[in-house]
């Protein structure tokens, strides 16, 4: 017999939604790593192609597509991590049954990413790169 689908998912027949603080920190942060691993190799390789603006003899600023890679970069991890903190977690906890606690789940990925960030910077301005 085919499941009965609701708007929101399969339906869960009589069972009550459930709940879970502790689910809903343990899967913010692994959809956090999971943006991590996928946004850092996408964005070695971006600027990696990236090229300082260059001057011709009068002056002029010689114009290359290298010159827009850092924006492009930052944009486009900027949704990868977007991604895993506010849809992944919802997909996720969706399948499973689990309603993530609204008190938690946005601010959990966000703070989380903030913590990574000014830890990132520290470990630049410690190795002499900023």
């Amino acid at each position: 017999m085919a499941e009965e689908r609701t708007p929101n998912g399969p339906d869960m027949g009589a069972r009550e939604p459930i709940i879970d603080r502790g689910y809903t920190i343990r899967l913010s942060l692994a959809s956090l790593l999971v943006g991590l691993v996928i946004a850092a190799p996408v964005g070695i390789a971006l600027l990696a192609l990236g090229r300082p603006a260059q001057v011709d003899e009068q002056g002029g600023v010689i114009w290359s597509g290298g010159m827009f890679v850092l924006p492009i970069a930052a944009v486009i991890i900027v949704a990868i991590l977007y991604w895993s903190i506010f849809h992944l977690p919802l997909r996720i906890a969706r399948r499973r049954g689990v309603i993530l606690d609204p008190e938690l789940w946005p601010w959990t990925g966000a703070l989380a990413l903030g913590v990574v960030i000014v830890l990132g910077f520290v470990a630049a301005i410690l190795a002499g790169v900023i």
